[in-house]
């Protein structure tokens, strides 16, 4: 992340790894700590040696956990340009159910499916059901659309408003 090149007149709506709205975020029932940096914005995954209680952004295979949360801890932990990395041996906070900010790697549109790179656990963005090379789908979806590299919003709590209808 480079020194910033221009000034908005307004602020950035969020930040990658932001919650929008706090009536709606669940977590996992506790903080993890990661074994190695975590992204924040990006899905975590139960470590495999230690399932109980780390976490990472990778994986082989499997559901993951949820996203990582931009918390304060951790912006203070991470002054300068890795302001999105939680340092190894962090504590990290993981929403399992809410709506939440990451960063598009394609245009995307409302209702398209988030799938979790198990590599490193970005979001990638595809039609549901649709094969992603390296990703599972997860019950996240958009809720708002972008452009590749903007901020979009994902949500997995309407499907269970959508089910009750």
């Amino acid at each position: 992340m480079a020194f910033a090149n221009r000034v908005e007149i307004y602020p950035a709506p969020a930040v990658q790894g932001d919650r929008v709205n706090n009536q709606l975020t669940l977590y996992t029932a506790h903080n993890f700590v990661n074994k190695t940096a975590v992204t924040c914005g990006h899905f975590a995954f139960r470590d495999a040696t230690n399932p109980e209680t780390q976490c990472s952004n990778t994986a082989a295979s499997g559901q993951p956990l949820g996203i990582v949360e931009r918390t304060h801890e951790n912006v203070a932990m991470t002054i300068g340009e890795n302001q999105l990395t939680i340092p190894a041996a962090g504590v990290v906070s993981i929403v399992q159910r809410g709506q939440m900010w990451v960063t598009a790697d394609t245009t995307v549109t409302v209702g398209m499916k988030a799938f979790a790179v198990l590599a490193d656990g970005s979001v990638k963005f595809a039609a549901a059901g649709a094969t992603v090379t390296g990703a599972v789908e997860t019950t996240w979806a958009a809720f708002s659309s972008a452009a590749q590299g903007e901020l979009v919003i994902v949500d997995n709590t309407m499907q269970a408003v959508a089910a009750l209808a």
